[in-house]
Formats: C-alpha cells, structure tokens, sequence
C-alpha cells in the first residue's frame, strides 16, 4: 500500500482569502482515519438554508450562526471598503459552492467579498421564519408610522424586541 501525499494547492497570493479549517466546521468527507473523499457528505440534520434560525444556532458553539459569524468577520477584515457590497451580486456558482460547504459542515475558503454577501443574503433570505417574525413585523412597521418622539418610538422599539423570540435578539 503505497502512501501518496497529497499536494497542497493553496495560494497565498490572494491577502484578502480566509480559510475557516475543519477545527471550526467539521469536515463530513473525512472518515475516522482521516482518509479524504471515503464517504459522501451528508445534509445536516437540521439544515442552515430553508430552516429557522435555532436551527444556524444549533450548529454553533455561540449565540450566533456559525455562516453570519465567519462572513461577517470576513466582510469586516475584507469587504468594508468594497464599492457595492450586498448591492452588486457575487458569482451564483461560488455562492452556491459556499452555501453548500456551510451547510454540509464543510471547510471553507473565502475570498470574495460580494459572494460572502452573497451567501449571507441567501441564508437570510431562506429562513423559514424572517428575522423580524411575521406576527411581530406589522408592529415594528407600526412604530415608525406614528408621529411620536424619538424616545417613545424608542421605548416602543425595545418593548417589541423583548418580544422576539429568545434567538432572533442575539
């Protein structure tokens, strides 16, 4: 049995790549003995994309989803000063590559600023239930459409936040 050992092909030539490794999001393509590509990755049981956001919670070791805490950080060491960012759309193929990585528990390499957007509109955009919730959006509305002080719309403000669910005010 002959051992090969793989070549790595990471370029660093790119100073605005991050690399998120496997001791951050466990890899599912690795078997116990650490052999590459022995087994196929499998959906996780409760899925990041089209589920709620206990779900994105659930698969962190925090309060907040592990895909809004690696893109945020990345868009914050790396996108801060990009023109258009979250207007101008990332490639759908990498967005789509990345979407799946976080939600397979994948490694991820992230180089692009507006397909880090990208992937954090998408997940956003995917919830099943919207950050604001459905029973609780026509209230929050409600409070701007008042003609009322600032410090009383405020008040109100953090009344409905108080509201929401436990997960959706980290």
């Amino acid at each position: 049995s002959s051992s090969s050992s793989s070549s790595s092909s990471s370029s660093s030539s790119s100073s605005s790549s991050s690399s998120y490794s496997s001791a951050t999001l466990p890899n599912p393509k690795k078997d116990e003995g650490g052999q590459r590509g022995s087994i196929k990755p499998k959906r996780n049981p409760l899925p990041l994309f089209g589920g709620p956001l206990a779900n994105g919670i659930a698969h962190s070791k925090s309060c907040v989803p592990v895909i809004c805490f690696v893109c945020v950080q990345y868009l914050i060491r790396h996108g801060l000063e990009v023109e258009g960012l979250f207007r101008v759309p990332g490639n759908t193929e990498h967005v789509n590559e990345l979407s799946q990585a976080f939600e397979f528990g994948e490694s991820v390499q992230i180089n692009d600023p507006h397909v880090t957007a990208g992937v954090l509109k998408l997940y956003f955009r995917q919830l099943s239930e919207p950050l604001i919730p459905f029973m609780l959006y026509a209230s929050f509305v409600d409070v701007d459409d008042k003609d009322e002080e600032d410090t009383t719309k405020a008040t109100r403000l953090g009344e409905l936040v108080n509201l929401l669910p436990h997960e959706n005010r980290t």
